[in-house]
């Protein structure tokens, strides 16, 4: 379904484009019956947070914590929100690749060709939605039943007193996002095809695109995925409380099916993602742009004196 909401422009649509939206099965509804916007939002957001700590023995504890956050939207709702204000309209521009100037062949008087100038150009393009010649055009669009993406974050944490001035510490931490917004457009291909088939030409039951008057379209949805995981490993020694020392070491892992719409992240688009049996998920991997390992030392000290310490607070790393 094609939905317009109603407004003075709303009717401002071309013949070719209403036909080219019947000849293809979908339906045009001018109308807020979905309100004022293009979609539905979800409303049933649930944001728990939980942290438990637990002394096993005199010398062990351990730490626990979940908790989970809705991400924002506002990028979105702004995009949907210039898209509700425009309407399809054709620019015929085109160009020779050379220096050579263009000529509009029937721009001028009567029908006759006339030199492209900034003047021109702009009085030889028509303006009018109503003259579109809606073949190839691309329907922009976002997910009908918008889903809010969230996070989740656990962690659980062991910490051991050898001494009275060591202890050691290990972790694991997880973070888990859901419903990522990625634009894998529609109108793809349903189907594994042989590079020199026209998907065009083939019924989407059999692996074409299921718009066949219609361009690619730049839409949006929300069902993408992102893990990580981390472990470490702390050790901490204190000595005769003026000097602290600290090694930590992480190691940490990446997997994700979302594409970075600005510049790609480690994905270089989604293959198939209309295909049954693969789709989105089928690019669920490891990601390239994360460190997997790391160590950090750190040592710290107070001062002696008196007058140092009441000038300095804080240790000094």
């Amino acid at each position: 379904m094609y939905i317009i909401p109603p407004g003075k422009n709303s009717s401002n649509l071309s013949p070719s484009f209403i036909s080219l939206l019947a000849n293809d099965g979908i339906a045009l509804a001018v109308t807020n019956k979905y309100g004022q916007g293009l979609g539905r939002s979800q409303k049933t957001n649930f944001a728990p947070r939980l942290g438990v700590a637990y002394q096993v023995s005199p010398k062990l504890v351990a730490r626990a914590g979940f908790g989970s956050s809705t991400m924002d939207l506002r990028t979105a709702v702004f995009r949907q929100t210039l898209e509700r204000t425009i309407r399809p309209v054709q620019l015929p521009v085109s160009t020779s690749g050379s220096r050579a100037r263009y000529h509009y062949p029937t721009c001028g008087p009567g029908g006759t060709p006339v030199t492209a100038t900034l003047e021109t150009g702009f009085s030889c393009t028509p303006l009018d939605p109503l003259v579109v010649n809606a073949s190839g055009l691309a329907l922009r669009g976002i997910q009908f039943n918008y889903i809010t993406p969230y996070a989740m974050s656990g962690n659980l944490t062991l910490q051991y007193q050898l001494t009275s001035s060591m202890s050691v510490q290990a972790g694991y931490v997880t973070s888990l996002a859901r419903h990522l917004e990625v634009f894998p457009g529609a109108n793809n291909v349903t189907g594994i095809l042989p590079t020199t088939a026209d998907p065009t030409k083939i019924p989407a039951s059999q692996g074409g695109v299921p718009f066949p008057d219609f361009g690619k379209v730049p839409a949006s949805q929300l069902r993408t995925a992102t893990a990580t995981t981390m472990v470490f490993r702390r050790r901490s020694k204190t000595i005769r409380g003026r000097a602290e020392f600290l090694a930590t070491y992480t190691w940490s892992k990446v997997l994700s099916d979302a594409h970075d719409l600005l510049n790609g992240g480690s994905l270089a688009g989604y293959r198939a993602p209309d295909v049954p049996g693969f789709g989105i998920r089928g690019d669920y991997g490891l990601l390239l742009l994360i460190f997997g390992m790391s160590s950090i030392s750190v040592a710290a000290t107070n001062f002696p004196s008196a007058r140092a310490r009441d000038s300095f607070p804080t240790p000094v790393v």
